[in-house]
């Protein structure tokens, strides 16, 4: 029997815009998922993840994440977790995150 529930999550959305005219340089969310293992505790997703192409190797995008990781650890979060492509698989590693596990995936439309 499966019971129909929500489990409570919290999402934040950081911004990084250039301090001189204020244009965005770049976005990244988390999303902190409730588990029902570990004590009930908290995980952080890293969604959508995106510098403008002209900020690119300047240091945004690991900013942004590390402002991500402050919120998971703000947020109670024991780890934080992201997909991505094969291609940008070096950004994190750079950025402090290993390889772990695998991703499946479920197509619905």
């Amino acid at each position: 029997r499966m019971l129909a529930g929500a489990a409570a999550r919290e999402q934040s959305i950081v911004v990084a815009e250039d301090a001189h005219s204020g244009a965005l340089l770049g976005t990244a969310s988390l999303i902190v998922e409730h588990k029902l293992i570990r004590g009930c505790g908290r995980v952080g997703h890293v969604e959508d993840v995106v510098t403008r192409e002209k900020a690119r190797g300047r240091g945004v995008g690991r900013a942004l994440l590390g402002r991500l990781a402050e919120l998971a650890r703000e947020a109670g979060c024991y780890k934080v977790i992201l997909d991505c492509a094969d291609k940008n698989a070096a950004f994190y590693e750079k950025s402090g995150y290993r390889r772990a596990e695998l991703q499946m995936r479920l197509d619905l439309d």
